[in-house]
Parts: structure tokens; C-alpha cells; sequence
């Protein structure tokens, strides 16, 4: 088995400076999506102290609606709902429902219902296992890395600026789980 030797100074700042430039490239296109000036969105790699990394979360929510026969866009459907049903627990129980269903008039007909039931399913699982968590996942990318799937994924640090970027991110999550829905039937 081949020695791994460790990242020299020279590769490790040019990791550093790689990804310093995807987060600021991170950043100006989540500018551009929630119309946030982009010198007012930090992007933090890896996990912020005193919480699990997002994407960690987001994985462990759709978990069990994951079935073994899933493709990748499959995966990523799934993970579109796991993002619409966690951001919908930020709002007030009694703004859930009309949201909801503002987000479902979206969703072509013959797909309502089931979409409703996942949901549904995924909003009671948010709350159950992550009930005090308040940040707003905004975006998600999913890596094939031929044995696996890798999950990353885009939070607010906390739930302040949810208001003001919810509409917005809401109606992009969901024409994206309804443009993946059509490509592939979960």
C-alpha cells in the first residue's frame, strides 16, 4: 500500500487560496440568486463551532425516504424536499400550512399529493431531531465520488436574515425539486 505523505507549505496555501476562491465565487452566486449584496454573505467552510455541519443534517433528514434503487438526481430531488421541508419549520406553526401550500400551487397537480405527504413527513422529522436548530439551508451541491455521494450544503449562520431571503430561496428550492422531479420519479 502506497505512502500518503503529508501536503507540503507550498500545497497546503494553495488549497487555502482554492478555497478562499470558491467561497467568494459562493458567495457572488448566492448574491446574485437571493438579491443579498454579496459583502453582507460570509461563507464559512467546514463546521462552525457548536454545530453540525448542515449538509451532515440535511443527509441525516431524508435519510430514511433514501432507497437503495435512488440515481443521483433521485438523491438530489430528495434532498430538494429535505431543504424546502427544513426551511418551512422556520416559519411560525401558523404560517406553515399557507406556505406550504403556496410552495405546493407551484407543483404540477398529478405530483401534489405526494409531494405534500413528503413534506410532511420531512417537517415532523425536522422538528423532532432538530427542533432548536434556526439556520436556513440555502443551497446544496452533491459530488459523485464513485462510491458515494458527497453532500455539501449552505446555511445562513442563524435564522435573521430568513425573512428577508425566504420567499425568494422557497420559490428557487422548489423549481428545482419540481425540475428534478420530472427528469426522475421518486
Amino acid at each position: 500500500m502506497p505512502k500518503h505523505n503529508k501536503p507540503n507549505r507550498a500545497e497546503r496555501l494553495a488549497s487555502r487560496k482554492e478555497r478562499a476562491l470558491l467561497n467568494m465565487a459562493k458567495a457572488e452566486e448566492l448574491s446574485r440568486d437571493l438579491g443579498v449584496p454579496a459583502d453582507e454573505i460570509e461563507v464559512v467552510s467546514g463546521q462552525i463551532p457548536g454545530h453540525r455541519k448542515i449538509s451532515e443534517l440535511l443527509t441525516e433528514l431524508v435519510h430514511p425516504m433514501v432507497r437503495d434503487d435512488f440515481d443521483i438526481e433521485q438523491f438530489k430531488t430528495l434532498l430538494s424536499l429535505g431543504c424546502i421541508a427544513w426551511n418551512l419549520t422556520l416559519f411560525q406553526p401558523e404560517q406553515r400550512q399557507p406556505q406550504t401550500e403556496q410552495l405546493l400551487a407551484m407543483v404540477p397537480l398529478e405530483d401534489r399529493e405526494q409531494m405534500r405527504e413528503a413534506l410532511t413527513s420531512l417537517m415532523a422529522r425536522k422538528d423532532a431531531l432538530f427542533s432548536s436548530d434556526l439556520r436556513m439551508i440555502l443551497d446544496f451541491e452533491v459530488t459523485d465520488r464513485k462510491y458515494d455521494w458527497y453532500v455539501t450544503a449552505v446555511s445562513t449562520l442563524n435564522s435573521d436574515i430568513a425573512a428577508d431571503v425566504q420567499p425568494d430561496l422557497m420559490h428557487s428550492l422548489v423549481s428545482r425539486a419540481g425540475e428534478a422531479a420530472k427528469r426522475s420519479r421518486l
